[in-house]
C-alpha cells in the first residue's frame, strides 16, 4: 500500500491552490524564480493598501512553491505574511499564513497543532467571506485528520468543503476535494465507492479541461486498480498520467507513478524492470523535503529485490519503510513492510525472525482492522450526522424565509391599508378644498346679494320716502279740509267749490296706489 504517497499527492493539490494565480506546469525553480521578480517589484511599488495586499499573495504564492524545496523557507516566508497581513487585518493573507505553518508542522509530526491551526485559519476564512480559501483549508483539515486516521472528521471536512465548492460552482476545488475523498475510501479498502467517486472527479475533470487534473486523478485510479488487480486498467491510466506529468515536468507526481509502474511491474513479476522505474523515483524524491514520500518507494523497493532473491538489500529497504511508517505511525506501510520482511526471513529460513515479523505483521493488520471498523461506523456515523445537519440547516433557512415571507405579506398588506387610508385622506382633503372652494364663491355670491340688497333697501327707503310725501299732502288737505267743513269753519257753498279740486288730488292718489299695488 502506498497510503503515504497518496495522501502526500493530495496535500500538493491543495497547496498549490491556496492562490488562484497558481500555475500547475512548468519547472519549479523556473516557477520560484519568475514570483520572485514579480514579488521584488510589487515590493517597490507598494503606494496603497490594496497594493500591499497584492504583495502579499505574492508572497503567500512564492511560500507555497518552496512546499517541496525547501520546507523551512515555506515556514518564514508564511509567518512574514502573516505579520504583514496582521497589519492591515487582511484576513485572507492571515488565513493563507496559517494553513502554510500547519502544513509545516504536519511535516514535522505536530499534527495536533497542524489542526489547531488549520481550525484558526477556517475562522479567519469564513470571517472574511474568503470562499476559495474555506474549500481549501477544510480540504487539507480532511487530509490532516485522514493522516492520522481520524476518518470520520476527515470525511465531515470533505463532506462540507464539497457542499461549498458546489453551491459556489467551483468545479477545480470540487474536483479537488473529492478526489481527497475517493483517496479516504482507499483508505478504508472501500475500493467501490473510491473508484465511483474517481469517475466522478474524472468526468468533472474533463469539463474543466486542465490535463494536469486528469492526471492526477488517473494516476490516483491507477492505484485502486493495482490494489484490486486489474493489471491492465491499472497500466492504461499509469502511463496516461506519466506522459502529461513527463510533458510538464511534474516531478512530484512523477515519482508517484513510476512507484505504480514499478507495483505494476512487480505484480507482473518483473522485479528487474520494477527496479529501473524505482530508481528515477528515487532520484526525483531525493529532492523532496517529505520522508513520507519515501517510505512507498522503500517497500516497493524491498519486494523488488525479494524477488530477484536479493534479500541483504531487500531487507535494507523494508527496515527503512519500518522506521519511517513507525516515525509516522503508517500503519498500512508498516503492514506490507511487516509482510515482506517476514518472506524475506521465510526466504532466508530464518524461522524464529519470520515468526516475529509474522507476528507484527498480524499485531499491525489487527490495528488496521480495528481502526477501519470503528472508521467505517464512524464514517457512516459522521455522513448520516452531517446530511441530518444539513437537512435541519436547510428546514431552519427555510422556516426562516417563510416567516420572512409572512413578515413581507404582513407588511405589503398594511402597505396597502396604509395606502388605501392615505388615498382616502386624499380623497377627502379635496372634497373639503372642493367645498371650502364652492364656500368661498357663494360667501362672495351672497356679499354680492347683500350688497345689491342693501342698495335695494336703500332705494325703497327712498321711494317709499317720495311716495309717502306724495300720498301724504293730498290726503292731508283733503283731511284738514273735512275737518273745516264739519266744524263749520267752512260753508257748503264754499265746501263745494273744493270738490273738483280734491276729485283731482284723489285721482292722483288712486293712480299712485294702483301703481304701488301693481309693482312686483
Amino acid at each position: 500500500m502506498n497510503a503515504g504517497l497518496h495522501n502526500y499527492l493530495h496535500k500538493k493539490i491543495l497547496l498549490f491552490t491556496l492562490v488562484s494565480f497558481l500555475v500547475l506546469t512548468g519547472n519549479s525553480q523556473t516557477k520560484i524564480d519568475s514570483i520572485t521578480d514579480l514579488v521584488e517589484k510589487a515590493s517597490k511599488n507598494i503606494k496603497s493598501k490594496e497594493d500591499k495586499k497584492h504583495y502579499i499573495d505574492l508572497l503567500t504564492s512564492l511560500s507555497s512553491h518552496y512546499t517541496y524545496d525547501n520546507i523551512d523557507s515555506l515556514k518564514s516566508i508564511s509567518e512574514r505574511v502573516y505579520k504583514l497581513s496582521n497589519t492591515i487585518n487582511y484576513k485572507k493573507g492571515k488565513a493563507d499564513a496559517i494553513a502554510h505553518l500547519a502544513y509545516y508542522n504536519s511535516y514535522q509530526g505536530n499534527s495536533e497543532l497542524a489542526l489547531q491551526q488549520l481550525n484558526e485559519a477556517l475562522k479567519l476564512a469564513r470571517e472574511g467571506d474568503y470562499i476559495r480559501g474555506q474549500i481549501n483549508i477544510l480540504n487539507q483539515i480532511g487530509s490532516e485528520n485522514a493522516y492520522i486516521g481520524k476518518n470520520s472528521d476527515a470525511l465531515k471536512a470533505y463532506l462540507e468543503g464539497s457542499d461549498i465548492a458546489l453551491a459556489n460552482n467551483n468545479k477545480v476545488q470540487l474536483s479537488f476535494i473529492k478526489d481527497n475523498t475517493a483517496s479516504l475510501y482507499a483508505t478504508q479498502k472501500d475500493y467501490k465507492q473510491s473508484i465511483a467517486l474517481y469517475k466522478e472527479v474524472d468526468k468533472l475533470n474533463k469539463e474543466i479541461g486542465n490535463p494536469i487534473y486528469i492526471a492526477e486523478t488517473r494516476a490516483n485510479m491507477s492505484d485502486i486498480y493495482i490494489r484490486t488487480n486489474q493489471l491492465d486498467l491499472a497500466t492504461k491510466y499509469i502511463d496516461n498520467s506519466i506522459a502529461t506529468f513527463e510533458k510538464h515536468n511534474d516531478k512530484e507526481w512523477l515519482s508517484y507513478c513510476y512507484i505504480n509502474k514499478a507495483r505494476i511491474l512487480i505484480q507482473q513479476n518483473q522485479p528487474k524492470f520494477a527496479l529501473k522505474w524505482l530508481d528515477i523515483s528515487e532520484n526525483i524524491l531525493n529532492d523532496l523535503t517529505d520522508d513520507r514520500t519515501v517510505v512507498s518507494l522503500e517497500n516497493a523497493k524491498a519486494k523488488a529485490y525479494l524477488g530477484l532473491k536479493q534479500t541483504d538489500k531487500a531487507e535494507e529497504s523494508v527496515n527503512k519503510a519500518i522506521e519511517i511508517g513507525s516515525r509516522f505511525n503508517l500503519l498500512e506501510e508498516l503492514e506490507e513492510a511487516y509482510e515482506t520482511l517476514y518472506l524475506i526471513h521465510k526466504q532466508n529460513n530464518d524461522t524464529d525472525l519470520a515468526l516475529e515479523s509474522l507476528e507484527m505483521f498480524k499485531k499491525t493488520s489487527d490495528s488496521i482492522l480495528r481502526r477501519e471498523n470503528s472508521n467505517s461506523l464512524g464514517a457512516f456515523k459522521t455522513r448520516t450526522e452531517y446530511e441530518r445537519q444539513k437537512r435541519d440547516t436547510e428546514a431552519d433557512a427555510k422556516k426562516e424565509i417563510d416567516k420572512h415571507q409572512n413578515y413581507l405579506y404582513i407588511a405589503i398588506a398594511a402597505l396597502v391599508v396604509l395606502s388605501f387610508i392615505l388615498l382616502l385622506i386624499k380623497i377627502q382633503a379635496n372634497t373639503r378644498k372642493k367645498l371650502y372652494n364652492q364656500l368661498i364663491e357663494q360667501t362672495k355670491v351672497l356679499k354680492k346679494r347683500e350688497n345689491e340688497l342693501e342698495n335695494i333697501n336703500k332705494t325703497k327707503d327712498k321711494l317709499f320716502s317720495i311716495i309717502g310725501h306724495d300720498l301724504r299732502n293730498p290726503i292731508a288737505a283733503l283731511q284738514s279740509l273735512l275737518d273745516m267743513f264739519v266744524a263749520k269753519d267752512v260753508e257748503a257753498e264754499d265746501f263745494m267749490r273744493f270738490i273738483p279740486k280734491l276729485k283731482s288730488d284723489v285721482d292722483a292718489l288712486f293712480f299712485t296706489l294702483t301703481n304701488l299695488l301693481s309693482m312686483e
